[in-house]
C-alpha cells in the first residue's frame, strides 16, 4: 500500500495506558504527510514523565501488509502547567484523588507554568507536605483552592502523633505555594502544628479554616500555626524562611496552648 495514495486509516495514541483513536480521512501520496491534531475528550494533557506509543492501521480500509513502519515510540518528562482537580470520585489524566497524588505529581518532573488544583467537597484524611517544587517561582505559581464560600466541604484532616511530623499541612521548604478556601484540622489528642511553614519563602494559607482540638495541659505542641526552621521544636529559628502570609483565615483553637508561633533570626 505504500505506493497507493492514502485516503483512511486509523490513527492512535497509547500514553502511560490511556489509549485513544482518530479515524482519519484525506489525500495522501506516498510520502506525503499529515498532521492528526486530538481534540476534547481525546485530548491527553501530559504532566510529569510519559511513555508514548503512536501507531497507525487500516489503511483505505484494508490490512496494513507493512506493520514494521507504522508505530513510534517516545517518552519524556513534562513539568506541570494549568489547571487540574482533586477529587476522591474523579478520574482521567488531570484529576488526583488525594493532595499526595498531586504532591507527588509535581515532584517528577516540577512544574512549567502556574498551577492550579480545585479541590472537591470530601473530607481527606491525610498529612500533607508539599517540598520544594522544581520551576515554582513567583510567575509559576502553585494554589491549592477549595473556591469561594466552599472552604467548610473541603476538609483535610488528620491526627498527629508527635515530632518529626507534628503537622496537617506543612510546607516543606518549599515556595509560592498557597492553600485557600480549606478547613485544615487536626484531631490529635497529643500535639499538632496544624499548620507548618518550615523554612521555604512566599507561602500563603488564605481565607482557611484551622481547626484544633486539644489538650494544652502539659504540652505545648498544640499550635494553630508554626513558622521556623525546625520539624521538633516549635522555637527553633528558621534563618531562610521568608514572606510567609497568613490572611482572612478563622482559628478555632480549642485547647491550643499558641495561636502562632513564629521563630526567625535577622538577616
Amino acid at each position: 500500500i505504500g505506493s497507493t495514495t492514502l485516503t483512511s486509516a486509523n490513527v492512535s495514541y497509547n500514553i502511560n495506558g490511556t489509549i485513544a483513536t482518530k479515524a482519519w480521512t484525506g489525500s495522501l501520496a506516498t510520502c506525503a504527510t499529515d498532521t492528526v491534531v486530538f481534540t476534547g475528550a481525546q485530548q491527553y494533557n501530559f504532566a510529569g514523565g510519559f511513555t508514548m506509543k503512536a501507531y497507525t492501521d487500516g489503511p483505505n480500509g484494508a490490512t496494513d501488509v507493512n506493520v514494521t513502519n507504522d508505530t513510534l515510540y517516545s517518552g519524556g518528562c513534562m513539568g506541570m502547567a494549568g489547571n487540574y482537580t482533586i477529587d476522591p470520585a474523579g478520574s482521567g489524566p488531570s484529576n488526583y484523588t488525594t493532595f499526595a497524588a498531586a504532591v507527588a505529581a509535581m515532584q517528577v518532573c516540577g512544574i512549567g507554568g502556574p498551577v492550579k488544583f480545585q479541590v472537591a467537597a470530601a473530607t481527606y484524611n491525610e498529612q500533607v507536605s508539599v517540598p520544594n517544587i522544581p520551576g515554582a517561582n513567583a510567575t509559576n505559581t502553585i494554589t491549592f483552592d477549595g473556591g469561594n464560600g466552599n472552604k467548610a466541604t473541603r476538609i483535610i484532616s488528620f491526627s498527629p502523633i508527635g515530632a518529626p511530623n507534628w503537622h496537617v499541612v506543612r510546607f516543606d521548604g518549599c515556595n509560592y505555594v498557597t492553600f485557600r478556601n480549606l478547613t485544615i484540622q487536626s484531631t490529635s489528642g497529643s500535639g499538632a502544628w496544624v499548620t507548618h511553614f518550615f523554612d521555604g519563602s512566599n507561602n500563603r494559607i488564605n481565607n482557611c479554616n484551622i481547626n484544633l482540638t486539644g489538650n494544652s495541659i502539659g504540652s505545648s505542641n498544640f499550635i494553630g500555626a508554626v513558622i521556623n526552621g525546625n520539624k521538633t521544636n516549635w522555637n527553633t529559628n528558621t534563618a531562610v524562611g521568608d514572606n510567609h502570609l497568613m490572611d482572612s483565615n478563622v482559628f478555632n483553637l480549642n485547647g491550643a496552648y499558641y495561636g502562632i508561633t513564629t521563630s526567625a533570626s535577622g538577616g
